[in-house]
C-alpha cells in the first residue's frame, strides 16, 4: 500500500506533496487512517494555523470526526490523528470523490513503485504537476 499527501494554502495554491510506502499494510482503511494521520503532521511541520482534510474514504472521515464511532482496527490511528489535529486553530475533515483527490492518489501508487518516502516542499513532483496544474485552473 501506499500513502499520498497534498497541501495546499487557503487559496488552493500547492504548498507540498508526500508519498509513503507501507509495505506492511494489507488494509485499505489502515492506509488511509495512517495517511490522514501523515497529512496532518505534514501540515504542523509546514506550521499551518488550520488545517482542512480531504480524503475518498468515507469511513476515514467519519471516524475523525467521530473516533469513538469508527471500528477497532482504526481507533487508535484515528483518535491520535483528532488529538494532532487539536494543535491547529481550526481543523475539518471532507469527504471527496476520488476524481477530486487525483493527485493524492497518484502520489500512492508512486509510493508503492517508489518502495520509500518522500517529501517534496516548494518543489511539485513531475509526477503530478500536470494534476495540480488542471486543479488550480478549473
Amino acid at each position: 500500500m501506499g500513502v499520498g499527501v497534498v497541501a495546499r494554502d487557503a487559496t488552493g495554491a500547492w504548498k507540498a506533496a508526500l508519498c509513503s510506502s507501507l509495505p506492511y499494510v494489507s488494509d485499505p482503511s489502515v492506509a488511509e487512517s495512517l495517511g490522514a494521520r501523515q497529512a496532518v503532521v505534514l501540515g504542523q511541520k509546514m506550521g499551518f494555523p488550520s488545517i482542512v482534510l480531504e480524503g475518498d474514504a468515507k469511513e476515514i472521515v467519519l471516524g475523525l470526526r467521530n473516533p469513538a464511532g469508527c471500528s477497532a482496527r482504526l481507533h487508535n490511528v484515528l483518535l491520535d490523528c483528532r488529538c494532532l489535529l487539536e494543535s491547529f486553530s481550526s481543523w475539518s475533515v471532507n469527504h471527496v470523490r476520488r476524481d477530486g483527490n487525483k493527485a493524492a492518489h497518484k502520489l500512492a501508487k508512486l509510493a508503492v513503485s517508489l518502495y520509500s518516502n518522500h517529501v517534496w516542499v516548494n518543489v511539485c513532483p513531475k509526477e503530478i504537476w500536470s494534476i495540480i496544474c488542471n486543479d488550480f485552473v478549473s
